[in-house]
């Protein structure tokens, strides 16, 4: 049986703040800790997902997926103009020595804004290093440049602590002159409350207090008299005169109630739609043609309608085509509003308006719809061509194995609290009556197109039409609109097929029936039992993803902020769990140790960075499964 490869070590050289730093793991173990900005996350991304997929997109070399920082940053910080840096991986047959080293070289120049990188794999023995026998990434004087560099750095700290000795000399003479201008105001105060406190100053304070509060009622009285003598006398001045106009407006009133009844008749007669006087009162009838108009719209004037109808345009953008216009019925009438417009389209080449125009778009939807009867048909000669069907069965068969090899090892595992997980990736149900369930649908796709009868293929065409319709319903929802191709692939994407079910067993010997792993199944367990059921599938994924590869193939797993929100008392069991499926693994976090005993061995590096420094220090320890132990640098 061949060996498996194990990480072994990490490297940096000339990237972000590290000149030259190495991580080695143990047993392919590696915990990184520190606070916020130490570079954790930074180390960790740097070389999974980078080293493996070479992708320099920034989203992907961020855990959070931010596009805050490029890799060519990691290269030039803030001062460089340019240079070069590498990344390597190493790993190692533990029973033969062999070693196996990843690396990646990276250039950057400020002038550019791409960040050149190759990669090549040491497979000969050889290894990263500046020894005879090694494989040297730089010439040596680089040794030279990098001691240089560091006595530059330490001149600088000792700059910077100068300068803050004399900061803090100034902060300690500004505290005693404000220390002592206080001890003089807090005697000032206490002269002051002495006097206040005599008992002759505190009565004539009440004597003021009571002359000032029958004064403010004295104020209030004379304005509510005065208020109340200007009111009567403005009723007086106005009584006489007010009667008359509203004689002459009741009189107005009555001659503008004619003219409009007249005009509302005269607007029965005009249309649109089925035009007449009708049978029953007119109050009735306008109250229906009232409640034909939106609340919002009841106040629009023609101005107004011309402004709405043109932002609509702008918004739906396909309806400047037909040209929209709007034409007065009415010529206006002095004094009184009296305008009727009428909304005009063109549609191939011919003038109509809205209801016309309506009625004729109907039509061609119609047309339309008989078309997409014949693309319906072209649509089940696709879906039934021989590749398409190979390539979905070949993917869906691809995914259930996957989703049975999870389950496998998830019923496999044995958690310390006796707890057991399944899944079970289940084909949907029919969502509308034309559509068929997964189960028929995968039965009718796998047949032999040359035998399949029109039944079977009316099916699928009704099945795929139902869906193309509705998500085309649900993008015109949603003001997106898509292509056919866009919707049918929608349609074909056979992962929307299914839905993933996950049950659990408790107990030991005497083990429970399996159950659903339902939202209130899961609220019920305890903080461990929560953990168990969000990291057990995840674990189980990746182990599964890892059965079909090589026997050398190494079984990594990067973790970031690893195990967030998994109480002190059940994060051994996360370990013991990641442990026992065999993974490699590289985590970090600002509160982890991974000194536990299901941890058999476990290398630590604690990165300080106080105060956004321009250097990291590295502090390493190793755990044995026993006692953890601080190493020399």
């Amino acid at each position: 049986m061949q060996e498996r490869l194990r990480m072994y070590k990490l490297g940096f050289v000339n990237f972000w703040l590290y000149d030259w730093e190495e991580f080695p793991f143990s047993e392919g173990r590696l915990l990184l800790r520190g606070e916020n900005g130490a570079g954790k996350s930074v180390t960790t991304q740097s070389f999974i997902p980078f080293m493996l997929d070479g992708d320099l997109r920034p989203y992907r070399l961020d855990s959070f997926g931010s596009k805050d920082r490029k890799m060519s940053y990691y290269l030039l910080g803030e001062e460089k103009e340019e240079s070069t840096g590498y990344l390597y991986l190493e790993f190692i047959k533990p029973e033969h020595r062999l070693y196996r080293t990843l690396v990646v070289g990276l250039r950057a120049r400020r002038s550019n804004s791409t960040v050149e990188f190759w990669g090549f794999c040491l497979s000969d023995g050889r290894r990263i290093g500046t020894g005879p026998e090694d494989f040297a990434l730089f010439e040596t004087k680089g040794s030279q440049h990098k001691l240089e560099l560091w006595q530059s750095r330490v001149l600088d700290l000792d700059q910077q602590l100068d300068a803050l000795s004399e900061d803090l000399l100034a902060c300690t003479e500004r505290i005693r002159r404000q220390q002592a201008e206080q001890r003089k105001t807090k005697a000032a105060l206490e002269e002051l409350e002495r006097y206040l406190a005599q008992p002759e100053v505190q009565a004539l304070a009440q004597k003021l207090e009571e002359l000032n509060g029958a004064l403010t009622l004295a104020q209030k009285q004379y304005h509510d008299t005065d208020t109340q003598i200007q009111l009567r006398q403005n009723d007086l001045d106005h009584q006489g005169p007010d009667l008359t106009r509203k004689k002459r407006d009741l009189e107005n009133a009555i001659g503008d109630e004619e003219t409009l009844r007249q005009i509302f008749e005269e607007e029965l007669c005009r249309g649109p739609g089925q035009p007449g006087r009708g049978e029953e009162p007119l109050w009735r009838q306008a109250e229906a043609a009232r409640d034909h108009i939106r609340q919002k719209d009841r106040n629009l004037g023609p101005e107004d309608l011309r402004t709405s109808l043109e932002k609509n345009m702008r918004i739906a953008s396909t309806l400047n085509t037909y040209r929209i216009g709007i034409q007065p019925l009415f010529s206006s009438e002095e004094g009184r509003l009296r305008s009727r417009v009428c909304i005009e389209l063109y549609l191939d080449g011919q003038r109509l308006d809205l209801l016309d125009f309506i009625r004729r778009l109907e039509g061609q939807r119609e047309a339309e719809e008989q078309l997409l009867s014949r693309e319906d048909r072209r649509l089940c000669e696709t879906i039934l061509n021989q590749t398409i069907i190979t390539k979905l069965s070949h993917r869906i068969n691809s995914s259930q194995e996957w989703t049975q090899r999870m389950s496998g090892i998830m019923e496999q595992l044995n958690t310390s609290m006796g707890l057991r997980f399944s899944l079970v990736w289940k084909g949907k149900p029919a969502d509308q009556q034309k559509e068929l369930d997964t189960g028929e649908l995968l039965k009718l796709l796998r047949k032999d197109p040359a035998l399949m009868g029109d039944a079977d293929r009316q099916k699928i065409t009704d099945h795929f039409r139902a869906k193309i319709n509705r998500a085309r319903e649900r993008s015109q929802m949603e003001a997106t609109p898509a292509t056919y191709s866009e919707l049918m692939r929608e349609a074909l994407d056979f992962r929307n097929w299914f839905t993933f079910r996950l049950f659990y067993q408790k107990g030991g010997a005497e083990k429970q029936a399996k159950k659903e792993l339902t939202d209130s199944a899961f609220n019920s367990f305890s903080g461990g039992e929560k953990a168990m059921a969000m990291y057990v599938p995840l674990f189980a994924a990746l182990a599964a993803q890892y059965i079909p590869a090589g026997k050398e193939a190494p079984q990594l797993m990067a973790l970031d902020e690893a195990f967030a929100g998994v109480d002190e008392t059940n994060i051994e069991s996360m370990f013991a769990l990641v442990h026992e499926l065999g993974f490699d693994y590289i985590m970090n976090s600002q509160a982890l140790w991974g000194c536990y005993p299901a941890v058999s061995s476990l290398n630590i590096a604690e990165l300080w960075r106080p105060q956004n420094a321009q250097i990291v220090t590295v502090l390493r320890y190793h755990w044995d499964g026993h006692v953890r132990r601080l190493e020399e640098s």
